[in-house]
């Protein structure tokens, strides 16, 4: 099980199979993503919020690894697993963004990028309502 922080970070701590979600096959390669290459992963903080609440499955297209302006990633940072919109600056830095309002954006000066990876995009997001 691995839990992404949509708040202040996680370190992830255990990875396996917890429980099963099944996806089509050509469902996921419609979306554009490798079955081979999908991850779940569980949003924890609000930090995301309303895109992503606390709680919530997260469908990664763990092929994605390169930094894309508007994007939704799951990122490695300092060894913690963040959730972040990604925006890129004309100045080579990246702005790791909250969508919920009452978090600041983190500038990621472009001397630092080499320490940011990207675990995967986003592709899905599952919820209970």
């Amino acid at each position: 099980e691995v839990r992404a922080s949509a708040g202040t970070g996680l370190v992830p701590v255990e990875e396996g199979e917890v429980e099963l979600l099944a996806f089509r096959r050509d469902w996921l390669r419609r979306m554009g993503v490798n079955p081979r290459q999908a991850a779940l992963i569980v949003a924890t903080g609000d930090s995301m919020e309303p895109s992503i609440p606390d709680g919530a499955i997260m469908l990664l297209d763990t092929a994605i690894t390169e930094v894309r302006n508007g994007w939704i990633c799951a990122i490695v940072r300092d060894g913690e697993l963040l959730v972040k919109r990604i925006q890129k600056k004309l100045d080579g830095s990246v702005l790791l963004i909250s969508d919920n309002e009452r978090y600041q954006a983190e500038e990621i000066g472009e001397d630092r990028l080499h320490q940011l990876h990207i675990a995967g995009r986003v592709r899905w997001v599952g919820r209970a309502v």
